[in-house]
């Protein structure tokens, strides 16, 4: 079940990738939009854990995101895709 979640995760992650080159032309053109939607900042952040913790104990290493209990169970509004590629580019370039 674990491996079956990252695998999903990184899929999602990959065909988000694979948008962003194609909205290049959107970029260049002037048509370019945000996806905003309501998303759960515990969902993402449980992606966000599960890619990287992965990764990390096939190294030994240790992976935690610290979040005030508050602002786990928060909704937010915005292009969900996009900031989770964000994040895993800043983490992954780290």
């Amino acid at each position: 079940e674990k491996y079956f979640k990252i695998c999903k995760i990184s899929s999602t992650c990959l065909m988000s990738l694979i948008e962003d080159i194609l909205d290049l032309a959107k970029i260049e053109s002037g048509t370019f939009s945000l996806n905003k939607q309501p998303f759960s900042l515990e969902a993402l952040i449980e992606d966000i854990e599960y890619i990287f913790g992965f990764q990390c104990a096939q190294k030994k290493l240790e992976f935690k995101v610290l979040i005030a209990p508050e602002l786990r169970r928060s909704s937010c509004f915005s292009d969900v895709c996009r900031i989770k590629q964000i994040l895993l580019n800043l983490i992954s370039n780290s």
